[in-house]
């Protein structure tokens, strides 16, 4: 059973039917009286920050009482997990920011706090040659986190003309970026003009 106010789309608990998560990522309570569009928002439950800034629910039925990650509730709502991930991120890196567009499934945590530039400068030191140990030595990152990060992105290899290589190089650093930044910049432009 499901609830739907404006954009918000409420979905009742499996495990705890008397409360439902929101799209939104909201935890409503006493769903078991039902919602009506002018009090539904009085039932939100306010839930609490843990140390590592994740908002958490404490969801009872009277005899069994559990405690729940609200982002957690919401991707498994709705968000679709074809992969069978085991963890959820905040796209956004916001632990506060629960709602549905902004969670995705991934195979491994890689660092809500890791910021997307580091990624771009874990990919240049790869490029350059150095190994995960090295990079990891020199970034001061974890060596797992440094290989999970290397591990999203797909590798393929090209075969391009010497002529067309030394012309990339030359393109990417008139750019300020590495080769396969460049590269990337490239692919991205060209499937957004839908070429």
């Amino acid at each position: 059973m499901s609830y739907i106010f404006e954009e918000e789309e409420i979905k009742v608990i499996k495990e705890f039917p008397n409360y439902g998560i929101s799209n939104l990522g909201y935890v409503y309570r006493d769903l078991r009286y039902g919602l009506l569009p002018e009090n539904y928002r009085k039932k939100r439950l306010k839930g609490y920050r843990d140390k590592k800034g994740y908002i958490k629910v404490h969801l009872s039925d009277g005899k069994k009482h559990k405690v729940f990650f609200v982002h957690r509730l919401v991707a498994e709502y709705f968000v679709p997990n074809p992969e069978g991930y085991r963890y959820v991120k905040h796209i956004d890196g916001n632990r506060e920011n629960n709602r549905a567009d902004n969670l995705r499934w991934t195979p491994y945590l890689k660092g809500n706090r890791i910021d997307r530039s580091k990624h771009l400068d874990i990919l240049k030191l790869r490029e350059e040659g150095l190994s995960i140990k090295e990079i990891s030595g020199k970034t001061g990152i974890s060596y797992s986190t440094v290989a999970n990060i290397l591990s999203d992105f797909s590798q393929i290899t090209i075969r391009i003309p010497a002529e067309l290589k030394e012309r990339l190089k030359v393109e990417a650093e008139r750019n300020g970026k590495s080769v396969t930044e460049f590269i990337i910049q490239i692919l991205e432009k060209e499937l957004e003009d839908g070429r």
